[in-house]
C-alpha cells in the first residue's frame, strides 16, 4: 500500500514501485529520505496503532532511522492514530 501511495504521489523516484514495491520498512525510509535531499516531504501514517499490530517493530526501526536520517534528510513524519486506543495500548 505504501508503495501505491508514493508512486502515486509523482515525487519522482526512478525506481517503479508498481514492479518492484517496497519489502522492508527500512527501505522505503531510505528510499523517502533520498528524496527529500532535494525537496521537503512530510511521511503521514495513520492509524499508526494498527501498523505496529502488524509491525511490532516499526517504533525501533523509525527511531534507528530517525538517528541516521535526521540530519541529512528535510522528511517529516507524521504519525496519527486513535488517541484512545493509544493510550490503553501504552
Amino acid at each position: 500500500m505504501l508503495s501505491h501511495q508514493v508512486a502515486d504521489a509523482g515525487l519522482g523516484i526512478a525506481r517503479d514501485l508498481s514492479t518492484r514495491p517496497f519489502v522492508t520498512w527500512d527501505e522505503a525510509l531510505d528510499t523517502l529520505a533520498s528524496t527529500a535531499r532535494n525537496q521537503p516531504l512530510l511521511l503521514v501514517l495513520d492509524e499508526f496503532p494498527e501498523l505496529v499490530d502488524s509491525e511490532p517493530a516499526l517504533p525501533d526501526i523509525l527511531r534507528a532511522f530517525w538517528d541516521r536520517a535526521q540530519p541529512r534528510a528535510d522528511l517529516r513524519v507524521l504519525l496519527c492514530g486513535p488517541a484512545v486506543r493509544a493510550m490503553f495500548d501504552m
